[in-house]
């Protein structure tokens, strides 16, 4: 295989996958092992199944599982420096890590070795050796045994100041000690403790107790909550003070994709306001629109009615005058008929005294 390739077609994939085991490519390629099976999923291409190598080295026979041609997936062909392309929330979170892990190893303002000594201690540093662990509140959040608290002092004064000079904050406050990504409100927990063995000891009693205890080994946790906290712990070979690059990338990522999701949560927020606003302005334009159709219909009626009241008058009249049976007591009811007629009249509503409180529409009087 030539290593210096990293672009392959289903086929050049396929071809890999069965010449060489998965794990072995999973590490040439630096992409987890896990990933690189999702990954063969998601290109539809068949694994070796179990016992396969074994029967390679024992030169016993093997069958191959045959190329799926037929494809109809995203991914023809795969290009493992472009991992951060792939629609697979793991593979993709993992290429974007390795981009900036190259971001950050070529920043010449950083120092990526921890110091025997403290050189100008970050604030927040001071803070802890002059205060302890007692002030849980505003201070950094470390749980160790005392032999390991200066090893975890110097490990943190280091990232602190390296996250700061890459434009980051860092915030102590009610128990968490938070990394805040471009110093924006988007943040991620993180802390430093000591892991812990169980240890079985007899009380006076003769009792068996269960007790844990200390075992050395420093971890770096960083996340919101228990069940998604990425954690760095140490090993034999490759204390956390040795995976600074990838720490650092990895909170760099991760508070990105937490400013992207706020920026993203706050943009439907938005449009949903915004939605909701055209809804309720909708509303009242709906009530405003019928207000005003009952008015027009109310006034129309009224019209209506105005005339109807009018043409009786008027019919009542002529009647009175061919039976000639006017008389002023008539004329006088005649007149006032008119007059209440012209104060209902919409396009006159003329005053009168009585029915100064009188309504109009519903010909109640108004309290």
């Amino acid at each position: 295989m030539d290593e210096l390739k990293t672009k392959y077609t289903r086929k050049e994939l396929y071809e890999l996958i069965w010449t060489e085991p998965l794990y072995g490519l999973s590490q040439k390629f630096n992409i987890s092992y896990p990933n690189l099976k999702k990954l063969c999923d998601k290109m539809c291409i068949p694994l070796p199944l179990k016992g396969y190598w074994t029967n390679i080295k024992l030169n016993k026979p093997v069958t191959r599982i045959s190329f799926i041609e037929k494809y109809e997936g995203d991914l023809p062909f795969i290009d493992f420096n472009a991992l951060d392309t792939i629609n697979i929330p793991e593979i993709s979170f993992q290429g974007k890590l390795k981009l900036q892990e190259k971001n950050v190893q070529n920043d010449k303002r950083l120092t990526f070795k921890i110091p025997k000594k403290f050189n100008n201690p970050d604030k927040l540093i001071l803070d802890y050796q002059r205060r302890g662990s007692m002030y849980t509140n505003d201070t950094l959040r470390i749980k160790t045994s005392d032999s390991n608290i200066n090893r975890s002092l110097l490990f943190l004064d280091t990232l602190i100041k390296n996250l700061r000079i890459r434009g980051h904050g860092i915030e102590v406050k009610y128990e968490k000690t938070k990394f805040l990504y471009n110093n924006e409100e988007d943040y991620l927990n993180f802390s430093i403790l000591e892991k812990s063995n169980w240890k079985q000891e007899t009380n006076k009693w003769g009792r068996t107790d269960n007790t844990l205890v200390f075992n050395g080994k420093l971890c770096f946790r960083c996340g919101h909550f228990n069940f998604d906290q990425k954690e760095w712990i140490d090993k034999d070979d490759l204390l956390i003070e040795d995976r600074m690059i990838n720490i650092i990338a990895y909170m760099e990522v991760k508070g990105k994709e937490e400013y992207e999701l706020r920026l993203e949560r706050d943009y439907r927020h938005k449009i949903q306001e915004e939605e909701e606003r055209i809804k309720r302005d909708f509303k009242k334009s709906q009530e405003l629109e019928l207000l005003h159709f009952k008015e027009l219909f109310t006034l129309a009626d009224r019209f209506q009615k105005t005339k109807i009241i009018r043409d009786y008058i008027n019919e009542y009249e002529r009647n009175i005058l061919e039976r000639n049976m006017m008389t002023e007591a008539v004329q006088k009811w005649i007149s006032w008929a008119r007059k209440k007629a012209d104060w209902y009249d919409p396009f006159l509503e003329l005053d009168d005294d009585l029915f100064e409180s009188l309504d109009r529409d519903s010909l109640t009087f108004r309290k």
